[in-house]
């Protein structure tokens, strides 16, 4: 509680720009304990190095200018925020401030009513923006923070950010109830608590204190046990839909959360006088909009199906002047995908390409229409950002493996057109399976499975398949859990680390079961992965 007599009401832009530095320097701080958090004992430098890196350059941008105006200040945060982002933590800080400056932007100072209707705005862009929004995650932390805020009547900006924080916390706590995966790995989305920890930074500015390092066991718990019931990134809900409503009467506030919660998720909304912006995803935008147009006329609708990844294609569907960018995760990716057409490629490790980098190896491209392949779930933002900001027709395959990308490239034609490449492009996705092999990099528990720091384990979709001392024993268990008789080709892309003694064991069980499997053992030079299979 804020005891001083004269309450704080606005943040000017000094000491916003000392929030942000602070805000910059704790998430710094703790992003080693965001990394660890991960769902499965991986060292992907993911969440916490993403976070950490897009909001510092933003932050070096302006250190470097140094600004005077708030007006300078969110166009410099912004652009570098935006040039900067890696991965789904850092693509998503960039549009909750986008969104969240569109609120006060032209005024001198960031008033009590600037937060608000920024963290709203932000709120909205942030769902809007995202190709698939997930609760459990740094959007539900967002949602809750907004919410509080435009709930509570305080005076002073400290008293609402502690406020608001305070709430965001409640709702970390709950992030494995909306996510089932977290419950089964034992921790909280790390995102989520980054989006904490980068405020918590933000507020010490504010009130002149430290904040405290945070504790990695504090955010640990016994993992669930039982059948692995979470459906991945299944869509519960199909529809992606955007109202825009011309309000002549008053909607009663908290009816309309309640009704829509109880028919969808992914929820934001932003009142601006007599406007209401919605998004959510819904199973029948049409209830929404009769609901909707009983308190004033909609103004706009925008309903996409979020089961059509086509969608992420451009529209120039007449153009066949095409070439295809794949995001590779090791080198030896590139001469396999030279070989299906894709001739340019991008490279990564622990550190994700930013929609800059995306952009700049867009631009020495000569085609006039560029293909991304992602290969990578986390790439998939960053992608989607370039696109909107390359001066270049840009059109994106979401993979969210090297597998599927490889599969895509089956139907990848230069001479078709862009609509042609999109349909066939996709339809190649269901003709391959895939799991990886890892090494665990520290102690844990998954469900019903321990796992200890050198053990191998394998992956599917998001599931662990299996768990042993040895790199044949998983390869081995893990193809038990497929109907090779039906399959006809099986590709091993080895990483940097694998040790390929054990393939002739595991070539050998191959062919008991189905002689007439094609085995291939390609190179692929990954450093997370020990081994990538794709069965087809």
């Amino acid at each position: 509680m804020i005891t001083e007599t004269a309450p704080m009401t606005q943040i000017d832009p000094d000491l916003l720009k000392e929030s942000f530095i602070k805000a910059s320097l704790h998430l710094e701080r703790n992003h080693k304990i965001l990394n660890n958090l991960n769902v499965f004992p991986v060292p992907d430098g993911d969440t916490g190095s993403n976070m950490s890196s897009s909001l510092k350059a933003a932050v070096s941008g302006l250190e470097k200018a140094n600004p005077l105006t708030l007006p300078d200040i969110a166009r410099i945060f912004c652009e570098e925020l935006n040039r900067n982002s890696r991965g789904n933590s850092g693509f998503i800080l960039a549009r909750f401030f986008a969104g969240f400056f569109d609120a006060s932007a032209e005024n001198d100072a960031i008033s009590m009513k600037d937060l608000r209707e920024g963290f709203s705005q932000g709120s909205f862009l942030v769902n809007t923006s995202l190709f698939s929004p997930t609760e459990g995650t740094m959007i539900t932390i967002i949602a809750a923070m907004t919410e509080y805020m435009s709930s509570v009547d305080v005076a002073d900006v400290r008293e609402l950010f502690s406020g608001a924080l305070e709430c965001a916390r409640t709702a970390l706590e709950n992030t494995p109830n909306d996510l089932p995966v977290l419950a089964r790995a034992g921790v909280i989305d790390s995102g989520a608590l980054g989006f904490i920890v980068l405020f918590d930074g933000f507020l010490s500015a504010l009130t002149g204190t430290e904040p405290q390092v945070e504790i990695e066991a504090d955010y640990r718990f016994p993992p669930q046990t039982g059948d692995d019931t979470d459906g991945g990134d299944d869509v519960s809900f199909r529809f992606c839909t955007e109202l825009l409503v011309r309000l002549d009467k008053e909607i009663p506030g908290g009816d309309l959360r309640e009704y829509l919660k109880a028919r969808g998720n992914s929820i934001a909304l932003v009142a601006e006088d007599d406007l209401l912006k919605l998004h959510i995803h819904t199973n029948n935008p049409g209830e929404l909009e009769e609901y909707l147009s009983a308190y004033g006329e909609i103004e706009k609708t925008k309903i996409e199906d979020m089961q059509d990844q086509v969608n992420l294609f451009n529209k120039k569907a007449d153009a066949t002047d095409n070439a295809v960018l794949v995001c590779i995760p090791g080198d030896g990716f590139a001469e396999i995908f030279q070989n299906l057409g894709a001739e340019y490629s991008i490279s990564y490790d622990e550190k994700l390409p930013s929609a800059h980098e995306l952009c700049e190896k867009v631009g020495e491209i000569d085609n006039d229409h560029i293909i991304i392949i992602t290969n990578n779930k986390n790439i998939i933002p960053a992608a989607i950002m370039a696109r909107d900001e390359c001066d270049k027709a840009v059109s994106i395959l979401p993979t969210e493996n090297v597998s599927r990308g490889i599969a895509g490239m089956y139907g990848f034609s230069e001479n078709d057109t862009i609509a042609e490449n999109a349909q066939n492009m996709h339809d190649c996705l269901e003709f391959v399976k895939s799991f990886s092999v890892f090494e665990s990099s520290m102690n844990t528990r998954f469900g019903d499975e321990d796992i200890s720091k050198g053990d191998f384990f394998s992956i599917a979709d998001g599931k662990i398949l299996s768990v042993a001392k040895t790199r044949s024993k998983v390869i081995l268990e893990s193809f038990a859990k497929y109907d090779l008789t039906g399959m006809g080709n099986i590709s091993l892309f080895k990483g940097k680390k694998f040790d390929d003694s054990c393939l002739a064991e595991v070539k050998e069980y191959l062919h008991q079961i189905n002689d007439t499997l094609e085995i291939e053992e390609l190179y692929g030079g990954q450093n997370r992965e020990e081994l990538i299979v794709s069965l087809e």
